[in-house]
């Protein structure tokens, strides 16, 4: 659909996976190929493969509706694999929005449970960050 509009602009509204989606789908507009293709690979122990992704891409700008912030402040992002039952991390070359919106209207149209939840997963990060005594390897990518 994207190809068909030739947009000029990315606009995500929504939570995580939403603004995860709009990268993929302006990743794949200016690449070409197959998700799959830009999907960063591990082999155990160390060895970590990030695929190359260096076309220009159209600019994001997301309204976020959850308390999340990860997508906001990487490029990349997750999409998950309903058939392989796992989530691909994938390569962020120029996806990291440009511009974000916290907008209190936006916010208040989700449930509070969920940004509760999503405040606590934030909460629970920053605390895993400064108390971890190992990393994952693909997060340091």
């Amino acid at each position: 659909m994207a190809k068909e509009v030739q947009p000029d602009i990315f606009i995500s509204v929504g939570g995580g996976s939403t603004h995860d989606t709009t990268k993929a789908i302006a990743t794949l507009l200016a690449e070409g190929g197959n998700i799959y293709d830009y999907a960063i690979l591990f082999e155990p122990p160390d060895r970590i493969t990030v695929p190359p992704a260096p076309a220009p891409k159209l600019p994001i700008l997301s309204v976020p509706t959850t308390m999340g912030c990860a997508e906001f402040s990487r490029g990349g992002g997750g999409i998950t694999d309903h058939q392989l039952g796992r989530k691909l991390s994938l390569t962020g070359d120029g996806v990291t929005p440009r511009t974000v919106i916290i907008d209190g209207q936006a916010l208040a149209t989700t449930p509070l449970r969920i940004l509760v939840s999503t405040a606590i997963g934030q909460l629970r990060i920053a605390i895993e960050t400064v108390y971890a005594t190992g990393r994952n390897p693909i997060a340091m990518v």
